[in-house]
């Protein structure tokens, strides 16, 4: 494991939201793994990787990572993720969420961004805002 520089963990939120999505008891098992790759010594970067769909607050859950009790990430990635995996475009109201409550939660989260640059001058490692 230490050959590597970076992780990239699949952890969409805090418990709640991970478990909804995925399943009972995902959240907990991801955690684990992420501790115990620790305890082996892994020095790199662990970079939270978010699936945001519809019940994801992003601002909410970005700052949830910020201030997580269970594991410290070094840096944190989303990635919109349509949920089409049955087909079910036509179900859900996936342009809507984009429109109303995703795109403003990225303007949300754009200017907590700059503004924690302003004031602490501490650049927060969100991805996909450093590249």
């Amino acid at each position: 494991i230490n050959r590597f520089h970076t992780i990239s963990a699949s952890i969409d939120g805090c418990r709640e939201l991970m478990d909804y999505y995925r399943e009972e008891g995902v959240y907990q098992k991801a955690i684990e793994n992420l501790r115990s790759i620790m305890r082996n010594g892994f020095k790199g970067e662990v970079i939270a990787r978010m699936t945001v769909m519809e019940e994801t607050d992003i601002v909410k859950e970005v700052k949830w990572f910020l201030d997580n009790e269970d594991f410290s990430f070094s840096s944190i990635h989303w990635q919109l993720n349509a949920g089409f995996w049955k087909n079910d475009f036509a179900k859900r109201p996936f342009e809507r969420w984009v429109s109303d409550s995703c795109n403003p939660g990225i303007r949300r989260l754009v200017k907590f961004w700059v503004d924690r640059i302003d004031k602490k001058r501490e650049v927060l490692k969100l991805y996909p805002f450093i590249g």
